[in-house]
């Protein structure tokens, strides 16, 4: 029947002889494809609702932790969080527990805390710090009041994540720092009470050039143990932590003895676990001028003449060695490689090591790492061949190309 335009109701063609397609809303394929894309917009939405990922907190304490907490937390995520609390206060973060993808250096899944720092400071725990796996890391202190917090996650394994919470607590109330004083005193937190659990506290003591450092434990009470890997004190001949630094490692009820760096830096570190915590130590420090201990003196071990350099200093405090005699004892049989074809190169590293150069302060320079990685490319192979492993883990050596920091024999 026609209509009274002319046209029949039940044509596909117009009045124009042009044939008329359907309006979307009246295909079935159409509503489907339009009911799964808002589902899914609902989804995204109620996603970023119900898990908020990063921001910045400015409160005097809070709560952050990664995106669905407790439940697993999602692939390919990145989450900034910016802590800001007053000015003159510093910021403890306890991260309460911790279970990312973990690998040795943290590079899928990682929580990493930075303190924004301006130039004349300098974060305790070096820059960037990274954590993952299922050990929570000791309590944080920071130097200033601004700290970031992310969280990132990559495409693969997951888990269930991190949940953090952080105070803003008046510097005295913090442990760790920089001493620039020429004497001072610091202590383990809360003494001469109990530590608290999970603590991470290290102070950088810095008094001018062409002074040492005495140092004295007063009062010292840690948790005991045969190692010390429970809870422990740590003092290094240097502005870090290497393991080639290292003055001694204490804990116990046994006070330790006085040390004194060999150049115008030293720093000690504090850790704690969860475990048993007892009432800490209290110290303090003093600086001296250098030349009130032994100068440099000329270097006499055989086979570490004619290098670039020709004045040494002992006890050698990295590899405990008392004097220059013990230290060509112990270089001997170094002298049965000369026929190595990276013999040089490998008495440049040995020779750094055990018989190291003496600065005009009358402190020691380590050799860079550069020195040792070079040793290792060159002899490797040959040592191999006699059945020597490479017996040096060149990491700990600082790699910087600052004379200050080390040197290239």
């Amino acid at each position: 029947m026609a209509g009274e335009n002319g046209s029949s109701t039940g044509s596909p063609w117009d009045g124009l002889g042009r044939k008329h397609r359907p309006d979307c809303k009246f295909s079935w394929l159409c509503v489907a494809l339009m009911s799964a894309l808002l589902s899914l917009l609902l989804a995204l939405l109620l996603g970023i609702i119900i898990s908020p990922c990063g921001g910045t907190l400015k409160g005097p304490e809070g709560s952050l932790s990664s995106p669905r907490y407790p439940a697993p937390y999602p692939p390919n995520t990145l989450c900034v969080w910016r802590i800001q609390v007053e000015d003159g206060l510093a910021i403890q973060l306890k991260i309460e527990s911790l279970s990312l993808e973990g690998t040795r250096w943290c590079l899928f899944d990682r929580v990493e805390l930075y303190e924004e720092l301006g130039a004349a400071n300098s974060s305790p725990w070096g820059g960037t710090s990274r954590f993952c796996g299922d050990v929570a890391p000791p309590t944080i202190n920071t130097n200033s009041n601004r700290l970031r917090v992310t969280f990132v996650s990559d495409n693969s394994v997951g888990a269930l994540g991190f949940t953090a919470h952080y105070r803003a607590i008046v510097p005295s109330d913090k442990c760790g720092g920089s001493l620039t004083s020429l004497e001072g005193q610091f202590s383990t937190p809360s003494h001469p009470q109990p530590y608290p659990h999970q603590q991470l506290c290290l102070w950088q003591i810095a008094v001018p050039v062409g002074h040492v450092i005495d140092l004295q434990f007063h009062n010292f009470s840690l948790e005991s143990q045969e190692d010390c890997t429970f809870d422990f004190v740590e003092v290094h001949d240097s502005a870090g932590t290497d393991a080639l630094s290292l003055l001694g490692r204490f804990c116990g009820s046994q006070l330790p003895p006085v040390l004194t760096s060999s150049r115008h830096v030293m720093t000690v570190l504090f850790m704690a676990d969860e475990g048993v915590a007892e009432d800490g130590f209290f110290a303090t420090y003093c600086a001296r001028n250098a030349t009130e201990k032994s100068s440099c003196q000329q270097i006499q071990v055989e086979v570490c003449l004619g290098l670039s350099y020709n004045t040494t200093s002992f006890p050698n405090i990295w590899l405990t060695i008392p004097d220059q005699q013990e230290a060509a004892t112990m270089l001997r049989d170094y002298k049965t490689l000369m026929g190595l074809s990276c013999y040089q190169h490998l008495r440049l590293l040995i020779c750094s090591l055990f018989v190291p150069k003496c600065t005009p302060d009358g402190g020691v320079l380590q050799p860079c790492r550069s020195v040792c990685l070079t040793a290792g490319q060159r002899c490797q192979q040959a040592l191999g061949l006699l059945s020597i492993l490479w017996p040096i883990n060149c990491n700990v050596l600082p790699d910087s190309n600052d004379p200050v920091e080390c040197f290239k024999p």
